[in-house]
């Protein structure tokens, strides 16, 4: 039966919420629907019950969630899967992430699904917890909390804020609302609870977000919710959470359980694209909403006049652009535009050449150098490989041009004996090979 003819066999509900090939897959091989109820009981929960308190325009009024936050929270709820463990429905998603730039309103957004799974998720005895990456940041999370059950005269009387520890605790599902961080990460073991709310995940600790990974494991509807701008760590745990969910997304790695949101521009984005006003209203949901336009340009423009580290980190913070490094030596886009495929000589296990001309394959050396303290952090983090080590720390600041040129004129293999320690690829390979 073909795709098409498939497709007609989903209701037309759910069939109108398909945004990809994963989506797809869930409907047609596992069952999943799209359960309109669940996505309007969390969107009127955050229009009924959540009142702003800050901007002299807002304070004091109830949320209107913009469009783009009422697709995300009615996908991440509104999805549901049969489970033959507990006899019923239950939420698709237990992952969930979302990824855009600076001032689109994450905060509150995330604070009120915190308040959402304490308050309306209908689950007794539930523990939700606020994770960031210190006690500081976790904090200024917890306030929009604080702010939120404050203004409300409904979840004011359903809850009480404990003045100790800041935790909200609500009466009648003995349910409770606290924060965690990376501050004590040995402290947080044993947890146990359906709601994970992660802050600005690009900076979460690797050890505390895997003490948290399974405290929902018990649960018939667990989920962990990110939020987060993107950042200039790719080795850390939250690139590793954005480059998974791309994937899913693309339908390259199967998970029907993982929801991946991502606004923002891709990291082989060039200068045109950036400097594009369509890019910058395409990488910001909230545009014309929270964002200005005016605001915008005026910012992106002085950044661009004040230089690359300046031009960089408006781009990872307003279009929520991935960095290497916020002063790189090679532009990332430029680092992919001129890539080459190679091969290794099979006795001397060296790179032969660069491969994909027109006429056959291309005989020249191929040389690369790396900073000796880079290589030794390479190692550190326990890189893939000392070929994938060479070609990630090639981006360093420090490797000269030239350097890599007189190399290559000399016939030198090893550590050539200048300022800059740079090696050959191959030279690296075989003492990593001793060392292993």
């Amino acid at each position: 039966m073909r795709a098409t003819s498939r497709l007609k066999s989903i209701d037309k509900i759910t069939r109108r919420w398909i945004r990809n090939k994963i989506d797809e897959r869930a409907a047609l091989d596992y069952g999943c629907r799209f359960n309109e109820e669940r996505a309007a009981h969390v969107c009127d929960f955050f229009q009924s019950h959540l009142v702003l308190y800050e901007g002299a325009e807002y304070a004091g009024q109830l949320i209107k969630l913009m469009p783009w936050q009422v697709e995300f929270l009615s996908q991440a709820f509104g999805w549901e899967i049969w489970s033959d463990d507990w006899q019923r429905w239950v939420r698709r998603f237990n992952t969930v992430f979302c990824w855009c730039p600076k001032k689109q309103g994450k905060s509150p957004l995330a604070a009120g699904v915190g308040l959402y799974h304490l308050v309306a998720d209908g689950e007794q005895g539930n523990h939700v917890h606020l994770a960031a990456r210190d006690g500081k940041q976790a904090r200024i999370m917890m306030k929009h909390a604080h702010a939120f059950v404050n203004s409300s005269p409904n979840l004011a009387a359903a809850c009480t804020i404990v003045k100790r520890d800041g935790s909200i605790i609500h009466h009648e599902t003995q349910s409770d609302f606290a924060v965690v961080s990376g501050d004590n990460i040995k402290g947080q073991e044993g947890l146990n609870g359906s709601g994970l709310i992660i802050d600005e995940c690009h900076v979460v600790n690797r050890k505390l977000a895997k003490t948290l990974e399974h405290l929902g494991a018990s649960r018939s509807e667990p989920m962990q919710f990110g939020v987060s701008t993107a950042g200039n760590d790719p080795d850390g745990w939250g690139y590793g959470q954005y480059d998974y969910g791309k994937k899913v997304a693309a339908g390259l790695i199967h998970d029907i359980h993982f929801l991946h949101v991502f606004y923002g521009v891709d990291e082989t984005a060039g200068p045109d694209v950036l400097a594009n006003p369509k890019t910058w209203k395409a990488a910001n949901p909230s545009w014309g909403h929270t964002i200005k336009p005016a605001e915008f340009k005026t910012r992106h423009d002085r950044a661009l006049g004040q230089g690359i580290a300046d031009y960089n980190e408006f781009c990872m913070y307003r279009l929520n652009r991935w960095q290497r490094a916020l002063s790189p030596w090679l532009p990332y886009h430029k680092w992919v535009a001129n890539g080459r495929r190679f091969s290794l000589d099979k006795k001397t296990q060296r790179p032969t050449g660069l491969a994909g001309r027109r006429h056959g394959q291309d005989k020249r050396p191929v040389w690369t150098g790396v900073h000796a303290e880079a290589e030794r952090q390479a190692g550190r983090r326990g890189s893939g490989g000392p070929l994938e080590a060479a070609l990630m720390e090639l981006h360093q600041p420090r490797i000269r041009g030239s350097q890599c040129r007189e190399a290559a004129a000399a016939g030198r293999v090893g550590r050539v004996r200048r300022p800059g320690c740079m090696r050959g690829i191959h030279d690296q390979a075989e003492r990593d090979s001793r060392r292993h």
